[in-house]
């Protein structure tokens, strides 16, 4: 992102939205950087998500009560707006 550039200008440049580009970027800001967009963070942080997905760890946070409750729909083939 080059000094002068929007939110805007940038979410309109990559076809997504500002608030994609504003989420990402604020989440990427270490406090320690006062205020400046680490891309080396926001790699890391994607590498690890990735493996983590690939390792099935994605879904690691999710309780046993929801893991019990999507495992019921996707066997009866019901989905959560039917319900």
């Amino acid at each position: 992102m080059a000094e002068g550039d929007s939110f805007s200008q940038l979410a309109q440049t990559l076809g997504c939205a500002q608030s994609t580009i504003s989420r990402e970027i604020r989440s990427y800001i270490p406090d320690d950087f006062h205020g400046v967009y680490c891309h080396r963070l926001a790699s890391k942080q994607a590498k690890e998500t990735y493996c983590n997905t690939m390792n099935g760890l994605a879904f690691g946070c999710i309780s046993e009560r929801t893991k019990a409750f999507i495992h019921k729909r996707l066997s009866t083939h019901i989905s959560p707006e039917e319900n």
